[in-house]
This record gives structure tokens, C-alpha cells and sequence, in this order.
């Protein structure tokens, strides 16, 4: 299964609920009808998600030795493309620069002018 940081997807759910029911418990507590009494029920589902999500059975941390898997990065070209178009457009940008700007030519002005 796939994990960010080593925390698995339900972890993320769980956090996500709760962010959820905290939020809207606090816009709801403004509310002047009687959908403020919504804001409780709603800290009541997300303690009943979690406790679901707790008792659901979770495999195992790791993977049997029948079960290992070859990973293939397919992603690596794109990358890759990406990484040279970047450097392309990298080292255009530093000849316009040098081009335009570093080596434009300083004329010398004259400082007075002579009258004939």
C-alpha cells in the first residue's frame, strides 16, 4: 500500500474527518437556527469513523516474502524531459541576458560641445 512519511492512507482519512468536523463545528456554533446543533453530531460521526477505522483489521507493516513487489519508475523520462527543458531554457535565458544587457555597448557622451 502506498504511504507518505510511513503513515498509511487511513491515518490521512482520519485526519482529514476530524479537520472537517472541527471546522464545521466552529462555523455552525455562529449559526442563529438550529442547524447549530449540527456541530456536535458532527464531532460525534468523526469519533465513529475513527473508531471504525481503528477496529478495521490492517495488514501487515511488512510485506511477506511472497509478496515482494518489483517497482518500476515509469516517470523517470518525464523527468528527465522535464530536467533537459529546463536546463535548455536555463542557458537560453543567460545568452539573452549576457546579449541585452551584460555586453550592451556604452557609448561616451560628449562633454561639451564645440561651436564652430
Amino acid at each position: 500500500m502506498a504511504r507518505v512519511f510511513g503513515v498509511g492512507v487511513g491515518l490521512f482519512l482520519i485526519a482529514f474527518v476530524w479537520t472537517f468536523c472541527i471546522l464545521f463545528c466552529l462555523l455552525l456554533t455562529r449559526a442563529s437556527t438550529n442547524i447549530s446543533k449540527l456541530g456536535p453530531v458532527l464531532i460525534l460521526f468523526a469519533g465513529l469513523f475513527t473508531g471504525i477505522l481503528v477496529v478495521i483489521p490492517r495488514e501487515p507493516q511488512f510485506p511477506t516474502e511472497n509478496e515482494q513487489a518489483v517497482v518500476y519508475d515509469y516517470t523517470i523520462i518525464y523527468r528527465n524531459v522535464i530536467i533537459a527543458a529546463l536546463a535548455l531554457f536555463i542557458i537560453i535565458g543567460l545568452v539573452m541576458f549576457l546579449v541585452k544587457h551584460a555586453m550592451e555597448p556604452i557609448y561616451a557622451k560628449r562633454i561639451r560641445r564645440l561651436r564652430p
